[in-house]
């Protein structure tokens, strides 16, 4: 009997036998399933047989001679097509399995058809849809398929009894499809899940079943086995900031200090059985109190606690919402998790692991990016863009990880980043998530904006006795609050300035000495301020020893970081003004000695605020300036944010710090009571529906109308040219690839590996990442650089500013030009 291949490469040394494929793939799964899994009714153990029925009939199609043939020897057919003809026979497997279950609720003819969907779809994306029986032509296909699998029913029981039983009967019964095909409820299906059983608790089914398997088989097939979750013990933190010397006997290192032990001390203080039920916990606290490594010790310590409790080791996955903040907590993750494997997953990152103890060195590249893209690690960093988007799609290299939250420690860092409409949604994803994987989140910010009870709104628990409240870590962080004594508002609001105006009033206010942040809602702004405080420089107004910086999305992000390094470097020699968009507002660890902050609302102005006397050693209250500038505010923010915010703000000369938190409390309960918005409502209601198109309206990150990519191969930046010089060869699949080594630093094997190459082009991107700004197409057109493709002839849907024509496009300090050298305006 010649051997049947799920995959068949020898150039590359791949030949691996189906059997074992099926074997792996299911047995990876069940093992992969924490204990935590329940979605109401239908229990862990249940999903376990679910789960690994459905691996192990997932590539049953590649039985056929068909595939085969066309594996192995490369002949095109119509008929090598596997996947569907897999769900087939999976569909009427597990629905005979089910029937042994107690269903009173039908539960097994959901489900079944739910393993049809995922393994259908598993080399695509997910969806629901009408488009059963299929039609004529596909039915014909699917039954000549299941023709010649009925074939080999006796040699498929045989080769699959050690791990499915599966009998050479059931094969052929299975295999005839005409009852199948004309199954009314499978037709009705998708309306009976809009209808009949409608609810939220089928997306989350769904979504982790195809997010299991799809992860798995591609781990299975690269030859990657599952590996245990490391961890380190919670006292890892305490002897890193020990051995660093770190731990500061002032005033804001003994509030560190404190707050940190009373967050540890709130942890040991919750019972057993209170632990296993909760799954949603706050970390209230200023800015500049050690949330990074309080959060961390924290997320430790449950681990810890979980392990003993439940027996199994959660993953810690922290969500960021800006890459900037994420290489921030990059290094000082590195740092204290020194035997762990840490994942980071961003626009911009390589497709390395940057951890210590299960070294990926040896691993070839393509291994690597599917660590990375699966989050198959101990810790991972990721972005709210790649965490929340995964949550909302179908698309299955988004999806893929999903099934990592199921049992994990999820730390959401300045979760008030989430644009106010999502408020509710995004609370009631937390809930569910916890609910039905079994996750722990952490919810972390200064300025906690009730996202949980939006939640509750969306969910109509509101005063329902089921409502469960978070559990504070920091139970007296008012008290932090009001020791805080580094910061004061001052309102200006009355009138609005132009550019002009408010430098000349600027001036009156400033004392030539002092450190100053000044934040503005628009490109545009920002460079009117940037250049008239240069001209009033050169005129002798300000002190030409006052070094002025820039900083928003109109530069490139390796700019941005050498910027914010520069300032690190730069705050405390000497003076300085940093004039940026909201860029600056969170995460960035630079300390002001004063602030000015265009109107925005009420949380981006305390977040602006952080910036400034962060360690709180320049004295007490130091100003934040708040002003209008002309009409800028409406532009950028929803007005009844601004309203509420100028409301909350107009009785007040000044704000001092410990007020802060109480009217950010106000601010954001004002919020919720004016309901819940329509964008959060209806995409509720698209996933009770199963509705993964409209599910994909969700964005975290608005469109602000149509944009394009410009690629700045900046001048004396030698590796600008060589990622373009990279990008050129192996878009031409050119021999040489030599440079492509050198940029990516992979190997020839990884060049050459099937599993890598769709890959390639993703990383070059990524890295190329660090050179591109986006610009608004009719700013574009009105000042156009090149086409990527008039470099070298290569087609890209990218624009390209060329190193020897920075001076016509690209400006050293502001960034991109527009028609009349001024600058992207936003």
């Amino acid at each position: 009997m010649s051997s049947i291949y799920a995959h068949y490469d020898p150039k590359n040394g791949v030949k691996e036998l189906l059997k074992d494929h099926l074997r792996t793939a299911a047995s990876q799964c069940i093992d992969s399933i924490p204990p935590t899994i329940r979605f109401d009714s239908i229990r862990v153990d249940r999903i376990k047989e679910l789960s690994y029925a459905i691996a192990a009939l997932h590539d049953l199609g590649k039985y056929t001679p068909y595939f085969q043939d066309y594996l192995v020897h490369g002949a095109e057919s119509p008929l090598k097509t596997h996947a569907h003809i897999s769900a087939c026979y999976a569909h009427s497997f597990i629905l005979d399995r089910m029937r042994r279950w107690e269903d009173p609720e039908g539960i097994g003819r959901v489900l079944s058809f739910f393993a049809y969907l995922v393994i259908r779809y598993h080399h695509g994306d997910l969806k629901v849809e009408n488009d059963f029986p299929p039609g004529k032509k596909a039915q014909e296909e699917l039954s000549q398929q299941s023709a010649r699998i009925k074939e080999k029913g006796k040699m498929i029981e045989e080769e699959l009894q050690s791990f499915l039983r599966i009998t050479d009967e059931e094969i052929k019964r299975y295999g005839d499809l005409t009852p199948f095909f004309k199954d009314r409820t499978m037709h009705l299906m998708p309306s009976l899940l809009q209808v009949k059983w409608k609810s939220e608790r089928w997306y989350f089914v769904l979504l982790y079943l195809f997010s299991l398997l799809i992860d798995r088989d591609k781990l299975s097939s690269s030859g990657m086995t599952k590996e245990e979750i490391h961890k380190v013990p919670p006292s890892s933190i305490q002897t890193y900031l020990e051995q660093k010397g770190k731990i500061s006997r002032s005033q804001m290192g003994k509030m560190r200090e404190e707050a940190r032990n009373t967050i540890l001390h709130t942890l040991e203080q919750i019972d057993d059985d209170t632990f296993r039920q909760e799954r949603i916990y706050t970390l209230t606290a200023p800015t500049g109190i050690g949330k990074t490594l309080a959060s961390l010790q924290a997320a430790l310590s449950m681990q810890e606690r979980v392990a003993r409790l439940e027996g199994y080791t959660p993953r810690i996955i922290t969500a960021i919402p800006f890459i900037n903040i994420i290489e921030q907590n990059k290094e000082v993750y590195k740092e204290v998790l020194t035997d762990l494997e840490i994942i980071v997953q961003h626009r911009y990152a390589d497709l390395t692991t940057v951890g210590g103890g299960k070294s990926d060195e040896g691993l070839p590249l393509y291994q690597k990016s599917l660590l990375v893209e699966s989050w198959e690690g101990d810790v991972i960093l990721t972005t709210f863009v790649q965490f929340w988007q995964s949550l909302f799609t179908g698309r299955n290299r988004l999806v893929k990880k999903v099934n990592k939250l199921a049992g994990s420690i999820v730390i959401l860092d300045e979760i008030q980043s989430i644009p106010e409409i999502y408020f509710p949604l995004i609370g009631a994803m937390i809930q569910k998530i916890g609910d039905y994987y079994g996750t722990r989140f952490i919810l972390m910010t200064a300025t906690q904006p009730k996202i949980i009870e939006f939640g509750h709104a969306l969910l109509k628990m509101k005063d329902d006795p089921k409502e469960k409240k978070p559990i504070e870590l920091l139970p007296d962080h008012e008290k932090y609050f009001c020791n805080m004594k580094r910061t004061k508002l001052v309102p200006k609001l009355d009138e609005p300035f132009t550019t002009e105006s408010f430098l000349s009033w600027f001036r009156t206010v400033w004392d030539g000495r002092s450190s100053v942040v000044i934040v503005v809602n628009t490109i545009r702004r920002s460079i009117e301020l940037f250049e008239n405080l240069k001209i009033m420089k050169e005129s002798g107004e300000i002190d030409p020893d006052v070094q002025f910086y820039y900083l928003s999305t109109n530069i490139i992000p390796k700019q941005r970081r050498e910027v914010i390094k520069e300032i690190e470097k730069n705050l405390g020699r000497g003076r300085l003004i940093l004039v940026s968009t909201q860029t600056i507002e969170a995460g960035v660890d630079l300390d002001f000695d004063i602030g000015f902050r265009d109107l925005a609302p009420l949380d981006s102005i305390i977040q602006t605020a952080g910036r400034v006397n962060r360690e709180g050693k320049k004295g007490e209250y130091l100003p934040v300036y708040l002003i209008t500038l002309e009409k800028d505010h409406q532009r950028i923010y929803p007005f009844h944010r601004l309203s509420l915010t100028k409301e909350l703000l107009s009785s007040y000369q000044e704000v001092l710090e410990p007020e802060y938190r109480a009217m950010m409390d106000r601010y954001f309960t004002i919020l919720q009571e004016m309901g819940v918005p329509d964008e959060s409502r209806d995409l509720w209601e698209a996933v009770k529906r199963l509705d993964f198109d409209e599910v994909e309206k969700f964005r975290l990150i608005e469109d602000s109308g149509t944009i394009a990519d410009v690629y700045v191969e900046r001048e004396g930046d030698p590796y600008a040219t060589k990622l373009l010089d990279a990008y050129t060869k192996w878009r031409r699949k050119d021999a040489d690839l030599g440079i492509l080594r050198e940029v990516l630093g992979i190997q020839d094997e990884d060049l050459h590996h099937p599993f890598f190459q769709s890959k390639i082009t993703r990383l070059l991107m990524a890295k190329m990442g660090e050179y591109m700004i986006q610009v608004r197409v009719e700013r574009l057109l009105k000042n156009r650089p090149p086409h990527f493709s008039d470099r070298d002839g290569v087609e890209a849907d990218f624009f390209w500013i060329p190193a020897g024509q920075n001076q016509f496009y690209y400006d050293a300090e502001i960034g991109f030009k527009d028609e009349s050298g001024n600058g992207y305006i936003c």
